[in-house]
């Protein structure tokens, strides 16, 4: 019995072990098939010999011939063990060593790709790019013969390589990074499957002295970020697969940065945007030019290191140039330009809708700025332009000590664009109202001084400094006819103090050398001469009768009652002024103060009764009226339009409306019948 269960348990035992051969083979052995044969086959052989003697133990065997024989049995039992042993033996000597090499193998690969793990877990985890970088460095050198290694960061703003982390002895000293730039060309090279170490990526190791012998790139979207540069033993290579998987790591650390780029810059244009709402509600809450432009150039200064934060704003409707100029000190200047800026680049960039530049100066760029830029000298400058209906704005940004701002910081600028929008709105519309509300001003005052007695010429001399003054031209004549329609009688002239002794204020002018003048007393209605535009000619007789030749722009409007002329207004401009003609808005100014005067001078001519002296005529106050009610309904156009939405803005149009509706009700009062 001890020896049938020996038996027994021996066979299982064989059987076992032939079963774990078999699950070994799927494994994919393969580099030696005959030994791990042989192992097969000498197992099997012993397990059956182990089975046969069982059943011969438990009596199994006593009707089958030969079997049943002993001696017979025995000999083909030893027979059988020795061949199974010997089988066994050879293929375990063949075999057994390459399984060996296998599993040596199998740890190795588990060790790299632990690595892997190791790296994808850094990056999953990690938010900072030096982080990531110094980590995976470290990861290197632990699972890979790796002497030493540094990490260098690229900058494509100016081709250098910065040094972020190094392990171990480096072969490169810092002094002498400076050295190294990235080769475009390399490169292409290399996303065009060329291998990394000679590719040419990297200029500038030679004269480091060195060589190394991995470069590992780090890309994002096929830009090149950041390099790994590795320095093995001496006499040590890596083998094929230990590289592939060293530029697999490199390939998941360059796609979770740009990963981690994207992230940074979505939650960047968040805050941006959260930054800008706030930016524009705090500029619409400040009234005056001066803290706006402040507000904004502080706010700039916050994103970028800038010298000096000025603002062109070109008034499209009144063609005054204006710039504010802040400086790093917190200084504004505020200058009203007479002509456009001598530069070609910021006007291009006024007449170019929402176009931008920005970048490291050239020859060139210095070239095209203006004076007051140059005496900056540069190095770097940002324009932002921005343009609507009624304005265009030019924002310029300069700094003397960086070199090129990061794109980062360039697209935090970008997001000023809005706010500067509505800055050149609210600025032309503010210099509207304030326009309407000092012209309504000065036309009540002058009703007031017409209405009051006062003489002729006082009148008239008024009215020619608030002509000059609010069309901002330096020569203005009032003059009146004479009862003979011959002559033009001058009352008043407004000339620069160079002409005041050139140019005499009173005498008559000679109405038949003035073709243009009788023109107008025919038609009766304003009449604008451009020398030269059109065909027509200022001849100089005539200009020399009323200022000083050459005369470049003319406008004559009539002072009238009806189809009756009393006087003139010109208004003149020479060769080198920038204006191009006086608009619409300009004439119906005049000629509601030639409506004034013609009051004035209608009064002087009647000489009816002291009722009809007292009535102001019915068709002058008519034409008074609509000269008011053109102002009340330019007023509700303003309020009309978007960039007249602030409360600042309608308080102002408030103002004007009431002072307008009030001369209205001045000349109801003036023209009702005195009974």
């Amino acid at each position: 019995m001890p020896i049938f269960t020996a038996n027994f348990l021996i066979s299982v035992i064989l059987l076992s072990a032939l079963v774990m051969m078999l699950k070994v083979n799927k494994l994919n052995i393969d580099d030696d098939r005959s030994g791990y044969f042989q192992i097969i086959f000498g197992i099997m052989i012993l397990s059956l010999t182990e089975i046969g003697r069982t059943y011969q133990a438990s009596g199994l065997m006593a009707g089958i011939p030969f079997l049943s024989e002993t001696v017979f049995f025995n000999l083909l039992h030893w027979i059988l063990v020795i061949t199974g042993v010997t089988l066994l033996l050879a293929g375990v000597s063949n075999w057994l060593p390459l399984f060996q090499a296998y599993r040596k193998y199998n740890a190795e690969r588990v060790h790299r790709l632990e690595y892997l793990k190791k790296v994808e877990q850094l990056v999953g985890v990690e938010s900072r790019t030096d982080a990531i970088l110094a980590g995976s460095l470290k990861y290197m050198t632990e699972h890979f013969p790796v002497s030493s290694g540094v990490v260098l960061k690229y900058s494509s703003s100016n081709n250098l390589l910065y040094l972020a982390s190094s392990i171990g002895q480096s072969k490169i000293k810092k002094s002498n990074f400076y050295r190294l730039n990235f080769n475009e060309t390399g490169w292409k090279r290399y996303c065009d499957g060329v291998p990394a170490n000679s590719s040419g990526m990297i200029r500038g190791f030679a004269s480091c002295g060195t060589k190394p012998d991995i470069l590992l790139p780090i890309s994002v979207n096929e830009r090149p970020v950041g390099l790994f540069v590795l320095w093995l033993p001496e006499k040590e290579t890596l083998p094929h697969e230990v590289k592939m998987i060293l530029n697999t790591s490199a390939d998941i650390i360059g796609r979770e940065l740009g990963a981690l780029a994207t992230r940074l810059e979505r939650d960047s244009l968040r805050n941006i945007g959260t930054w800008q709402a706030e930016l524009s509600s705090e500029i619409a809450s400040i009234g005056d030019t001066r803290g706006r432009i402040t507000t904004l150039s502080a706010h700039v200064r916050r994103i970028v290191k800038a010298d000096f934060v000025s603002m062109v704003l070109l008034d499209k409707r009144k063609g005054q140039y204006q710039r504010f100029t802040s400086s790093s000190a917190g200084s504004l200047l505020i200058e009203t330009l007479v002509k456009e800026p001598d530069s070609t680049l910021i006007m291009k960039m006024l007449k170019t809708q929402g176009s931008w530049s920005t970048g490291k100066m050239t020859e060139d760029d210095n070239d095209s700025l203006d004076s007051f830029l140059k005496m900056q000298s540069p190095k770097s400058l940002a324009l932002i332009a921005e343009t609507n209906f009624i304005g265009s704005g030019l924002l310029m940004i300069t700094s003397t000590s960086v070199d090129a701002w990061k794109k980062t910081e360039l697209k935090k600028l970008e997001m000023i664009r809005p706010v500067l929008l509505q800055l050149i709105s609210d600025e032309c519309t503010r210099h509207t109202t304030e326009k309407l509300q000092r012209r309504s001003n000065r036309t009540s005052a002058l009703l007031s001084i017409v209405t009051s007695g006062t003489g002729i010429s006082q009148i008239s001399k008024y009215a020619s400094r608030m002509l000059a003054d609010e069309l901002g031209v330096k020569m203005v004549r009032v003059s009146s006819v004479s009862d003979d329609s011959k002559f033009l009688d001058s009352k008043a002239l407004e000339v620069p103090g160079s002409l005041a002794g050139m140019v005499p204020e009173n005498g008559s002018l000679v109405l038949s050398v003035m073709p243009h003048h009788e023109r107008m007393l025919v038609e009766g209605h304003p009449v604008q001469v451009r020398h030269g535009k059109d065909g027509a000619e200022i001849q100089e007789v005539e200009a020399r009768q009323l200022f000083v030749p050459p005369i470049d722009h003319l406008l004559i409007v009539p002072i009238a009652k009806g189809s009756q002329v009393w006087g003139v207004i010109d208004i003149a401009e020479t060769e080198s002024s920038t204006r191009t003609s006086f608009d619409e808005d300009e004439i119906r100014f005049v000629m509601l103060v030639a409506d004034l005067l013609s009051i004035a001078y209608a009064d002087r001519n009647e000489t009816s009764t002291q009722s009809t002296d007292i009535n102001l005529g019915r068709e002058t106050t008519n034409e008074l009226k609509s000269s008011i009610d053109g102002i009340i309904g330019s007023i509700e156009m303003l309020r009309s339009q978007p960039v007249a939405g602030n409360e600042q803005t309608s308080r102002q149009l408030s103002i004007i409306d009431r002072s307008a509706r009030r001369m209205g009700r001045s000349l109801e009062i003036e023209n009702e019948p005195v009974s």
